[in-house]
Parts: C-alpha cells; sequence; structure tokens
C-alpha cells in the first residue's frame, strides 16, 4: 500500500501536537492514510481503516533503537503496530514483530513494511499485509 503520511500541520485539522512516548522520547503525532483516502486507526484495541481525522487516528513513531532503519508505529493509547506471524494487530511489546521500515515511494507517499518483508494494504477497506507492490 502506498501512503500518505500526512502530519497534524498539513492536514488542515489540526495545529502540531507533540506528545512524549513512555521512554521519554518527543516525537510528532501522524495520520496514515491509504491510497483509498481511508485512515489507519486504533479503535479500542482493533486496528482497522476509517474516514476520521480524529484521536483514534493518530499515530506516532518512534526509532526502533536496537533494529536500525525501523520504527514502532505507536497509537494513541500507546499500542504498536504489529505483524505477528501474518496477523496484523496491535501490542503493547517493543520487539521485532512491532518493528516497521517506512520507504519513500515518491510524491509524499511511503510504503510501510513489516519485519517480514509484508506490506501494509488497503484493499477495498481492509487493512492487512501483502508481498506484492500494486497500488494497494
Amino acid at each position: 500500500m502506498l501512503i500518505d503520511l500526512i502530519d497534524t500541520v498539513k492536514s488542515k485539522v489540526h495545529t502540531l501536537l507533540n506528545v512524549y512516548d513512555t521512554w521519554g522520547q518527543q516525537h510528532a503525532r501522524y495520520y496514515i492514510i491509504s491510497h483509498a483516502g481511508r485512515t489507519v486507526e486504533d479503535r479500542n484495541g482493533t486496528v482497522g481503516l476509517h474516514t476520521d481525522l480524529g484521536e483514534w487516528q493518530r499515530w506516532s513513531l518512534v526509532a526502533a533503537g536496537t533494529h536500525p532503519g525501523r520504527w514502532f508505529i505507536v497509537s494513541h493509547r500507546g499500542q504498536n503496530l504489529e505483524d505477528r506471524n501474518g496477523a496484523l494487530g496491535l501490542h503493547g511489546d517493543r520487539g521485532l514483530y512491532q518493528t516497521w521500515s517506512i520507504i519513500n515511494a515518491g510524491e509524499s507517499q511511503y510504503a510501510i513494511i513489516s519485519h517480514r518483508g509484508q506490506k501494509l494494504e488497503d484493499r477495498d477497506g481492509k487493512l492487512g499485509l501483502v508481498s506484492d507492490s500494486g497500488a494497494w
């Protein structure tokens, strides 16, 4: 999936909001918006897609220090997006399953790739993981 990482300044909805994670690192919060305009969200522990741009759709990026070049994608509830053997979900751990690469795909779009090389995708409104490089 090619996505737009839109920080809160560019969203035209909110002013810049800086937060601190549990490790004391300061970072900005982002919306992760799919090619179809749907936003990745943490809705009470369920990861999915929605058209809102609210608190449940905000994510922080935290450098995964023990995994150079990789990131933890942290929800508003402090849960980390994960690829656990092909199952997309949220977890409080900060290990390999919760690390992601964010690759610039050009034109302000980025691919988000799990530790297993799977790309985050929006396929007709369903959030998932895929190994191909299509427009999803």
